[in-house]
């Protein structure tokens, strides 16, 4: 009886576990599948690089003809402070656009983790034609830092977003690892170039220049604390200084404090008197005493002087036209001008 009750038992238990088994297998087997698929991938990418190698020479016309380009120019470059200096650099749409025209090089990001305080992302690049590769894995906390306190992220969109802006830095720095530095040097060289000779400095530039500080909360005073200059005479240099700054600021790479002073205040200018003030100007004013002025009594016309009788001949008088009779004694015989300094 009890070796029946064992036998139940031991049949009951192999039933529960058998379900377990069978969806273990499966995954395994999935997984087995992935990796089957993955690396069938992997080698098809590198046999197909060896059949096409890379032109080098083709690559740097490309990467010249990118960076020719004024709108990627723009965002080319990145610039942040650290340890008191500031740090240059090609910013991720850059390093993307050389990754594509060097050629034959796998780069991304994916998540390997997702749960719900924190991912885990991986991010790569890999040289397929040379077998060069970079990754990094990192933990993002899905968590959001606010002025109010920390806000956690429970909407798949936000979390996704914060993944892929963490993800960005780290895929930059993946690419330019797997790129040779001078090709790099080279491209941004381009991009510096194209910038000064495309800058257009026209009176509407400083306000647009401040139009696009006002929401990272830099002012004028501090664009112009920073150029040591007005933006009104503004050049191409600090245009693209400043062009920089804003790529900077807008990938996430530096804050306004490590460009600007941000205890400068912006000077507004003084208000007018409001209609209530002038009012009791006028009041201030009436109620003090005006100086008299004595008024200025009129004084009798000075006596006209008869013209001394004329002692020339007639004919002589009759020569000089338009004057009035005042002439002195012995100046008939020359020039009737000459009476007058001419």
């Amino acid at each position: 009886m009890e070796n029946s009750l064992m036998n139940r038992q031991d049949n009951g238990m192999a039933q529960q576990m058998m379900p377990s088994a069978m969806a273990t297998q499966t995954m395994n087997s999935a997984q087995l599948a992935t990796n089957a698929r993955e690396i069938a991938r992997i080698q098809g990418e590198i046999f197909m690089a060896k059949q096409f190698p890379r032109n080098y020479q083709q690559a740097l016309v490309n990467i010249q003809a990118v960076c020719s380009r004024p709108s990627l120019a723009n965002a080319a470059v990145y610039q942040y402070a650290k340890g008191g200096t500031q740090v240059y650099g090609p910013s991720i749409r850059l390093a993307e656009q050389l990754a594509r025209c060097w050629g034959n090089v796998r780069s991304g990001w994916e998540t390997l983790e997702d749960l719900p305080d924190h991912c885990v992302v991986r991010t790569y690049a890999y040289d397929v034609e040379t077998n060069v590769q970079a990754e990094r894995i990192f933990t993002v906390p899905m968590i959001r830092h606010t002025r109010q306190g920390d806000v956690k992220l429970t909407d798949p969109r936000d979390r996704y977003e914060m993944c892929a802006n963490q993800a960005a830095r780290r895929l930059r720095a993946c690419i330019l690892e797997v790129l040779p530095v001078d090709i790099v040097d080279y491209a941004v060289d381009q991009c510096k170039q194209t910038i000064e000779s495309n800058v257009k400095i026209t009176p509407e530039t400083g306000t647009q220049m401040v139009n696009a500080f006002q929401k990272f909360g830099v002012n004028k005073a501090q664009i112009e604390a920073l150029i040591q200059r007005h933006l009104d005479a503004l050049d191409a240099r600090s245009y693209l200084r400043l062009q920089t700054i804003w790529t900077s600021l807008s990938d996430g790479t530096g804050k306004p404090d490590d460009f600007f002073d941000m205890s400068i205040v912006d000077e507004k200018p003084k208000a007018e008197s409001t209609p209530q003030e002038k009012p009791r100007q006028s009041l201030r004013h009436r109620a003090q005493p005006k100086a008299e002025v004595p008024e200025a009594k009129p004084q009798p016309a000075p006596a006209k002087e008869e013209p001394a009788p004329q002692q020339e001949p007639k004919q002589d008088t009759e020569n000089i036209e338009d004057f009035d009779g005042d002439q002195l004694p012995g100046e008939a015989d020359g020039d009737p001008m000459d009476s007058f300094g001419f």
